[in-house]
């Protein structure tokens, strides 16, 4: 049909087409391709099985800086001159060309065996690959080469950021000025002293111990044989679960803390603090911590609860409480499991479990859209119009034994 246009058409019908979108329709017949030309291909997209890069023409691609050719079936890139950055993920990629002076270089998710070594590359996305080794690129940033069969990384002098997660390290080099450190899921026994830097990620791994490195903002370290944490000025995030210890130091200005299923028996008056998650330990008693915003302190020994103005989501089941507080403000509330004869008529409150304790009665509570209330000694159960999920099992309700969830 093109074919039967003018020439002056053709170009009109085309003319509001960006160069990479040219490039996607220049075959559709011969009349475009006479007087249609590319001039400047700046940035180019194919995607979804295109082929256009199997038909490689220099000339096309002599201005090209930025190509996207993410989730198609390449085999193969060409080394295309000039090129700054190159989107080239999830396609069947076993080698990738030296391209000089390319800046940016996302290749993950490819069969990839071996990664050149780019003099002056920035960025490089190697993740998801069948990579041994990653070679010394001077001057790179970030490094991202998790989920590879690496066994070390080399010193990388002016590294920022590596994530190398999902590997078989048995050691990180202590890079100078590295400031985020992902390396869990490893085999790592010790973790460098690595000054500056302010997040660092080793959870699932075989720690012992963990450096105090100033200056630390987040720490993640779950899954390892912790039997102490060091006390880091500084530090806002402490996600330790599931290691062995037996307490936790005194940090002022934490603002999250994950302790869950260690050995504690307290945990400390920490200022501030507004997400604590001190389940599965041996604990007693919890602090009054004002501001607190969540607190999960689920499978314990408590016996009381503070009333801590201001928090939203409380999980205080499998205890041994018998009366809960009247928290105003309290959204989330789970109960279950304890020794409760009662619960108040907290206004505001929007989803309740309070299964398996020892309850007569529910309050009317307005608002309420989640009740769980099975195993108690209900005799009756409320009418709150505002009500979507309903279970009720297990009770000494007349003519209902119910679970409903109201969509």
């Amino acid at each position: 049909m093109l074919n039967n246009l003018p020439v002056d058409s053709i170009k009109y019908v085309f003319s509001f087409l960006d160069q990479d979108e040219i490039f996607n329709v220049r075959i559709v017949c011969h009349e475009f391709k006479k007087h249609i030309s590319l001039r400047i291909l700046y940035k180019l997209q194919i995607h979804d099985n295109n082929v256009y890069l199997l038909k490689y023409n220099p000339k096309v691609f002599k201005n090209l800086k930025v190509l996207c050719c993410y989730n198609n079936r390449l085999i193969k890139i060409p080394n295309i001159k000039g090129l700054k950055v190159l989107y080239c993920h999830n396609n069947l990629l076993t080698k990738i060309p030296n391209i000089e002076g390319l800046k940016k270089l996302d290749c993950s998710r490819n069969k990839l065996t071996q990664i050149p070594n780019i003099e002056g590359l920035k960025e490089l996305y190697c993740f998801s690959n069948q990579l041994e080794k990653i070679p010394n690129i001077k001057e790179i940033k970030v490094l991202h080469c998790s989920n590879n069969q690496l066994t070390e990384i080399q010193y990388i002098e002016g590294l920022k950021i590596l994530y190398c997660h999902n590997n078989m390290l048995t050691q990180i080099p202590n890079i100078k000025g590295l400031k985020k450190l992902y390396c869990s899921d490893n085999q790592l026994t010790e973790i460098p002293h690595i000054e500056g830097l302010e997040e660092l990620y080793c959870s699932e791994n075989q720690l012992t111990e963990i450096p105090n490195i100033k200056g630390l903002k987040e720490l993640y370290c779950a899954r390892n044989r912790l039997t102490e944490i060091p006390h880091i000025e500084g530090l806002k995030v402490l996600y330790c679960p599931n290691n062995q210890l037996t307490e936790i130091p005194h940090i002022e200005g934490l603002k999250k803390i994950d302790c869950s299923n260690n050995q504690l028996v307290e945990i400390p008056h920490v200022k501030g603090l507004e997400e604590l998650d001190c389940s599965d330990n041996q604990l007693t008693q919890i602090p009054h911590i004002e501001g607190l915003k969540e607190l999960d302190c689920h499978n314990n020994r408590l016996t009381e609860i503070p009333c801590i103005e201001g928090l939203k989501d409380l999980d205080c089941s499998g205890n041994q409480l018998k009366e809960i507080p009247c928290i105003g403000g309290l959204k989330d509330l789970d109960c279950s499991g304890n020794q409760l004869t009662e619960i108040p008529c907290i206004r505001g409150l929007e989803n309740l479990y309070c299964s398996n304790n020892q309850l007569t009665r529910i309050p009317h509570i307005e608002g309420l859209k989640v009740l769980y209330c099975s195993s108690n000694q209900l005799t009756e159960i409320p009418r709150i119009e505002s009500l979507e999920e309903l279970c009720s099992k297990y009770n000494q309700i007349p003519n209902i034994n119910i679970c409903i969830i109201d969509y």
